[in-house]
């Protein structure tokens, strides 16, 4: 699954958003990887 989020109104840091992410992916058993907007566009660009 891809998911676009809007993180403009949390006070958190990119990385402590992922590491909160990677924590909780651990608990429910999945993995959960998340980048900046601009690089996945890079990335999937054709």
């Amino acid at each position: 699954m891809m998911m676009i989020v809007d993180t403009s109104k949390t006070d958190k840091s990119f990385s402590q958003m992922t590491d909160e992410l990677d924590e909780i992916g651990e608990r429910i058993g999945c993995t959960i990887k998340a980048q900046h907007e601009e690089i996945f566009n890079m990335m999937h660009r054709v």
